[in-house]
């Protein structure tokens, strides 16, 4: 008798460290539920479809106003008109997603503060890596919803229809500008950190980055010394290679996508530089505001 309480305790404890022993979410999908339903746009249907077609849309067509198009008059002056009308619809949509992708992220540790998850972030132990990851998922997911709205709207409002050759390159295009763009946001939502206003810089690029970023006319406009500076920012590549994709240059513009990718990694590693340097201040002088000033 006292053998088969033994094994009836033993089978309910054996149940019971099952029950203890089961997972729980991973740090990554807790960090991108987290991220997602923190961000302001997010919070309710409307709101989202608001932030993920509405305003892309609008935004897209507010530069395609803005860039003037070269008449297509004539059988001869075709398909250089077709060239045209491609670029019209392709720059300011490629110029769009970039700038979207950094101001969501410069706009995640404005989140953060408000949500009140940036102590986590700064002060929490253990590895960084599945969170980081898990957020900028979640703003790349927004990011990538809202690009596509702007190509579809560019497109459909250019009468420009791409070549079936032309389809991947364009959204190859697309996602290497959000990845490359990652960087400039990342560094502006660290440098938020020392305002009392956390979307101020966010706010300022929002405005900045498609009008020197090549979105509106090309770099080349501005003097040589400008011309330059502005192509430190990603954007300022990839509608570069917008244009030559367009051109018929897909050598060209794979270049300039390599080039702001490799632009956007020097952003990342400031970026990275600079939330270190937070999270030593933080944790010397006893804040997680302010980079710690």
């Amino acid at each position: 008798m006292n053998d088969m309480r033994n094994m009836d305790t033993t089978d309910k404890s054996a149940k019971t460290d099952k029950t203890v022993k089961r997972p729980g979410p991973s740090a990554f999908r807790t960090a991108f539920m987290i991220a997602f339903r923190s961000m302001p746009d997010c919070g309710s249907l409307p709101a989202l479809l608001v932030q993920m077609a509405a305003a892309p849309a609008f935004t897209a067509l507010f530069y395609l106003m803005l860039t003037e198009a070269a008449p297509r008059v004539g059988a001869a002056a075709g398909a250089a008109a077709a060239s045209t009308a491609m670029a019209t619809a392709l720059v300011p949509a490629i110029g769009a997603c970039s700038a979207q992708a950094s101001v969501a992220m410069a706009s995640l540790l404005a989140e953060d503060r408000f949500t009140g998850v940036l102590p986590y972030m700064m002060l929490g132990s253990g590895s960084r890596i599945a969170p980081w990851a898990g957020r900028l998922c979640a703003g790349l997911g927004v990011s990538m919803a809202s690009s596509c709205c702007a190509m579809l709207v560019s497109l459909l409002a250019t009468g420009a229809l791409p070549a079936a050759g032309l389809w991947p390159s364009m959204l190859l295009m697309m996602a290497v500008s959000l990845v490359a763009s990652l960087g400039v946001g990342l560094l502006t939502a660290v440098l938020s950190l020392m305002f009392d206003d956390a979307l101020l810089l966010t706010n300022l690029i929002g405005y900045v980055l498609p009008l020197v970023g090549g979105v509106v006319a090309p770099a080349s406009v501005f003097p040589a010394p400008v011309a330059r500076t502005v192509h430190a920012l990603p954007i300022t590549w990839m509608t570069d290679a917008a244009r030559a994709l367009t051109a018929g240059h897909p050598a060209t513009a794979f270049a300039c996508m390599g080039a702001g990718l490799a632009v956007g990694l020097g952003w990342a590693v400031s970026a990275l530089v600079c939330w270190r340097m937070c999270m030593a201040l933080s944790r010397r002088r006893g804040t997680v505001t302010g980079l710690g000033m």
